[in-house]
C-alpha cells in the first residue's frame, strides 16, 4: 500500500504496540481520519484507555486477534519482532507491514533540500548522533534529532518541525531496521558491531544483516561511514560512497581531549558524518565534552566518604560495560553493578569485557536474569578474577558496593532492563535514588565534575 492512501476515505490501519512510538503513530494517524485499530499484547494502563477513547480509537489488550488483521497496513512497534506470528500471517495474507521508521520517512516533506542521516550499531549510536548534530549546528544548519534517541521519528513529523532544508539525524534500532523498505539516508553510519539482541534476530548473523539494511536503498549519491573494522564485511555490499573511521582519526587525535578510544571512534564517526553533507565542518569551537555528558552515560551522580558513584545504565551490552571500563581505566578501586534481561548472548562475552580489568575490580556485584549464568563465566575463567556477589535488588547492590569502599562504584549493566524496570532510564533514576538513600545517612560531597565521557 502507497502510505499516501492513507488520505483514501475508509483505509484501515492497525498499530501494534501502544509504547511511545505505537501513541505517536496513533495520534498522528487519528488526527488525520484514519481509521486506526490499537493491538497490544499486555494489558494498557488506565491513561492509554482513556487517551484511545477520547480519540474514538478501538483497541484489543492482553494479546493479538484475528481482528488485528483486518487492516490495509500494519505499523508495528520496535517491541514487535517482524518474525512474530502476526506480522508472518499479515504479510501472508498481503497485508504490508512497516515499522514507524519507513511510515514516518515516508511522510518526510518532499524536498530535494531535505537530508537525512542515520546511524546505526550496537553501541555509540547515541552518543554519535547528538554529536553530528553538534557539528552541524555549529555550521549554522537546522538540524531535527530524532529516532531511537527517544523521540520517534513520527513525533518530530507531526509537529511539523521538519523544515524543507533541514538535516534529519536520526539513531536506528535494529528493531526499527527490520520494517524499513524504501528508507534511504544521505549518510548512513553504522559504529562498532557486537553479538546483541539474540532473543530478537536468533544469531549474530542475522542481527548484522538487519543492520545491514540501513544501506540497501543507497547509491553513489551517498555516503556510508564504516567502522574501520567492518569494512571487509560490508564493502562489497555497498553502492553508496565509502567512508572509514577509527579512534586514530588525525582531526580528533590533533585536537588532544583526552578521551577514551571508544569515544575518539564516536567523534570520528561524527565527523566524518557531517563532512559527508558539509566539507568544511571542524572540530573548532565545539563543546565535546559538553555533548558527551549525558544521563545513564558515565555519569556522575556524587562522592560519598570518597565513593564516586557513576551511571552507566545506558550500557545494555557487554561492549559497552567494555567500554565503560575502559574510560575509567585510570580510576583506582573499583565496585561494578550488572547484570539484566538475558537476551540470549554467550555469558564469556560479558567474562571477557570484564576479566582485563579483574586487578583494579574489587567486586562484580550481579543482578537480575543473567546473574547466574555471568557468575559462573567469570568463574571458569583463567587467570586473576574478580569477587563475585549476587544480589536481588539494585538497591541491596548499591549498599554492598559501599560498604567495599571502593574509589568507584560503576552501574554498566551490560543487559536490559526488562527483566526488573521498563526501561534502562528507570533503573538508571533508581540507582541515583538509592545513592540518594545513602545520602541521607551520611556527609556527601558533591560531585565532581570529571568530564567522564559517554560510551
Amino acid at each position: 500500500m502507497n502510505v499516501m492512501g492513507l488520505k483514501q476515505a475508509g483505509v484501515r490501519v492497525t498499530v501494534l504496540g501502544y509504547g511511545r512510538t505505537g501513541r505517536a503513530v496513533v495520534r498522528h494517524l487519528a488526527r488525520r481520519a484514519v481509521r486506526v485499530f490499537v493491538s497490544e499484547s499486555a494489558a494498557l494502563p488506565p491513561d492509554a484507555r482513556r487517551e484511545l477513547s477520547a480519540w474514538g480509537v478501538p483497541f484489543e489488550e492482553g494479546g493479538h486477534t484475528e481482528r488485528a488483521l483486518r487492516a490495509d497496513l500494519v505499523v508495528a512497534s520496535p517491541g514487535v519482532p517482524f518474525r512474530s506470528p502476526l506480522v508472518r500471517e499479515a504479510r501472508r495474507r498481503g497485508v504490508p507491514v512497516l515499522s514507524e521508521l519507513e511510515l514516518a520517512y515516508r511522510l518526510l516533506p518532499s524536498s530535494p533540500r531535505l537530508r537525512l542521516v542515520a546511524v546505526t550499531g550496537t553501541v555509540g549510536k547515541t552518543t554519535t548522533t547528538h554529536l553530528i548534530a553538534a557539528l552541524l549546528r555549529a555550521r549554522g544548519h537546522r538540524v531535527v534529532v530524532a529516532g531511537n534517541v527517544g523521540r520517534p521519528l513520527i513525533e518530530a513529523v507531526d509537529a511539523g518541525e521538519i523544515a524543507p532544508d533541514a538535516i534529519v539525524v536520526l539513531e536506528v534500532s535494529s528493531y526499527q531496521l527490520e520494517g524499513v523498505r524504501q528508507f534511504k539516508p544521505h549518510v548512513g553510519v553504522f559504529t562498532r558491531f557486537a553479538p546483541h539482541h539474540l532473543d530478537r534476530h536468533g544469531s549474530p548473523a542475522r542481527y548484522f544483516a538487519v543492520k545491514r539494511r540501513l544501506f540497501a536503498r543507497q547509491d553513489e549519491r551517498d555516503v556510508a561511514v564504516v567502522h574501520a573494522e567492518l569494512v571487509p564485511r560490508l564493502s562489497r555490499r555497498l553502492r553508496a560512497r565509502l567512508r572509514p573511521f577509527s579512534a586514530d582519526d588525525p582531526d580528533v587525535q590533533a585536537r588532544g581531549l583526552g578521551l577514551p578510544p571508544h569515544q575518539r571512534e564516536n567523534l570520528a564517526a561524527a565527523l566524518t558524518a557531517a563532512r559527508g553533507l558539509d566539507p568544511t565542518v571542524t572540530l573548532e569551537g565545539l563543546d565535546v565534552h559538553g555533548v558527551l555528558r549525558r544521563p545513564h552515560r558515565l555519569e556522575p551522580v556524587a562522592e560519598l566518604d570518597g565513593v564516586r558513584f557513576v551511571n552507566d545504565s545506558k550500557a545494555t551490552s557487554p561492549e559497552a560495560v567494555r567500554a565503560a571500563l575502559e574510560a575509567l581505566s585510570k580510576e583506582g578501586p573499583l565496585v561494578l553493578i550488572a547484570g539484566g534481561y538475558d537476551e540470549g548472548l554467550p555469558p564469556e562475552l560479558f567474562a571477557r569485557a570484564v576479566l582485563p580489568h579483574a586487578e583494579r575490580l574489587e567486586a562484580v556485584v550481579l543482578l537480575g536474569q543473567t546473574q547466574r549464568a555471568w557468575a559462573e563465566a567469570l568463574r571458569r575463567a583463567g587467570g586473576p578474577r574478580p569477587r563475585v556477589l549476587q544480589l536481588s535488588a539494585l538497591e541491596e547492590a548499591v549498599r554492598a558496593a559501599w560498604a567495599l569502599r571502593p574509589r568507584v562504584c560503576l552501574l554498566s549493566p551490560g543487559a536490559p532492563s526488562f527483566d526488573q524496570f521498563r526501561s534502562y532510564e528507570e533503573r538508571g533514576e533508581r540507582f541515583r535514588q538509592a545513592v540518594r538513600a545513602l545520602e541521607a545517612q551520611t556527609r556527601v560531597t558533591p560531585p565532581r565534575d570529571q568530564g567522564a565521557p559517554a560510551p
